[in-house]
Order: structure tokens, then sequence, then C-alpha cells
């Protein structure tokens, strides 16, 4: 099976959409009947996850990263 519908089943969230992709992928008909259809699908699924990403991360202060990143002493 394609590299760029084996991304698909791990990023994309909605089954339905997912079983068609697999579905016209496979018979060769359909909006994803090629290789290049996936691809995009694919493309525009991962730049809606760093879009998401990109604006959560811009919501964080150096504070909240130093905080993080200070070092504790470990409890047993």
């Amino acid at each position: 099976m394609d590299v760029s519908y084996q991304w698909l089943r791990f990023f994309l969230e909605d089954d339905e959409e997912l079983e068609k992709i697999g579905r016209e992928y496979g018979s060769g008909q359909g909006d994803f009947w090629n290789t290049g259809s996936v691809k995009d699908r694919l493309i525009k699924e991962l730049q809606q996850i760093v879009a998401a990403h990109q604006v959560r991360r811009a919501k964080i202060t150096d504070e909240e990263v130093a905080e993080w990143m200070k070092v504790r002493e470990l409890t047993f």
C-alpha cells in the first residue's frame, strides 16, 4: 500500500474518510484514484496538525519553559 496512505492511517481521525480513500485508491476510481491525490490529502492533514501546534506553541511563555525544564529532586 502507498506510504502516503499508511501515514493517513496514523494521522487522519475520520475513519469514514479513511475508508473512502482506501476504497477509491484500491479501485482506481473516485477522488482518490491516484497516489497524487492521496499525497495531497496527507499534506492537507499535516498542515492542519502543524498549524494547530504552532498556535499552541506561540502561547507558551519563557517562564513556563523554565518551569518545565528546571532540575527537580527525585523522591522515592
